[in-house]
């Protein structure tokens, strides 16, 4: 394999990225530090927009009939942090009083994905047919295809891409592709802007290990759900900074043409059904539908803006921080 350099099932393509050829649970979380993008002030961890359907890293279960995993979920914007004291046995003179932890922050990479509302899209469940996750580094894009089958025997194809920008620094996008392979059927496509976030703590007896508190470090003061956008304004607890983050979309549905089409191609765009909104507490969700014939295909792209303000000044508004987006 020349200018190939093979570790495992990971090795660099070609000069610029880092492949994996196969979903390994066993090494999820060092997979989710590898396809880390960031762009020095907005960074995310390389977790899936589907979920695992399991807990942080805490020693919790997955849900019944899947092989335990873990998975760390973060979000985090450079110098959004939270102070909270340390505890020690016994104190001596010249020990710090506190400490300062970077804050995970509302998870907006959540897309679920439904087949005729019988099978969500798992990779601990049904069958992986093919996978291949690719880090562009040159690019500063990460992508994974995914063919899966679920337990019900549907199989569908899945393409993710996500960018952090650097030209925009608050700002992250991906993209969702579903195409169904061997069925007709509705297709549901559930987008979350999560704030019911957690720290990762440490069960070691260090108060260096860990973020030193349970909690997720900041309040939400106000969230805002209207058609295809959603944010949330949030302050921290004892720091003084506060931050607004918010997701907008748009959707697209890719059809077979009939034969007498004289588009003169394969396949055009249709509109999209209507979008169903969900305002859940500490979750907003857009539900979006999409009845698909084999082999069509719905798009949904989802843009996200983080936006902190130094300590002491007021954050943009959730209205204006969706104009940024």
């Amino acid at each position: 394999m020349p200018n190939r350099m093979k570790y495992g099932d990971i090795w660099d393509g070609a000069a610029w990225e880092i492949v994996e050829e196969a979903f390994c649970p066993e090494k999820n979380c060092h997979r989710e530090t590898l396809f880390f993008l960031g762009n020095g002030y907005l960074g995310t961890r390389g977790t899936f927009e589907e979920g695992l359907r399991t807990a942080q890293k805490s020693g919790a279960d997955v849900d019944s009939g899947a092989t335990p995993i873990a998975t760390i979920e973060g979000t985090y914007v450079n110098g959004f942090f939270e102070i909270s004291p340390i505890i020690y046995g016994e104190k001596a003179y010249g020990f710090a009083s506190h400490m300062q932890t970077m804050l995970n922050l509302p998870n907006g990479k959540i897309v679920r994905i439904y087949l005729t509302d019988e099978d969500e899209l798992n990779l601990l469940t049904g069958k992986i047919i093919d996978y291949r996750r690719t880090l562009d580094l040159q690019r500063g894009v990460l992508s994974r295809t995914v063919t899966w089958e679920s337990p019900h025997g549907r199989r569908v194809r899945v393409v993710w891409e996500r960018l952090v920008s650097m030209q925009r620094r608050h700002i992250m996008a991906q993209q969702c592709s579903v195409t169904p392979l061997n069925f007709d059927g509705r297709v549901k496509l559930v987008s979350v802007l999560d704030a019911a976030v957690a720290n990762l703590t440490s069960d070691q007896d260090d108060p260096r290990v860990g973020s030193g508190f349970g909690d997720r470090g900041f309040t939400l003061e106000e969230s805002m759900l209207d058609g295809l956008t959603g944010a949330f304004k949030l302050h921290t607890n004892c720091s003084n900074l506060t931050l607004a983050c918010a997701m907008t979309h748009d959707l697209e549905i890719m059809v077979n043409c009939h034969a007498d089409c004289s588009c003169r191609t394969n396949r055009h765009a249709s509109r999209p059904l209507p979008v169903k909104t969900v305002k859940d507490g500490d979750r907003l969700e857009m539900h979006f539908e999409a009845d698909l014939s084999k082999d069509s295909a719905v798009i949904l792209r989802k843009y996200l803006s983080y936006v902190a303000a130094a300590t002491g000044t007021v954050a943009p508004e959730p209205e204006y921080q969706v104009e940024t987006v």
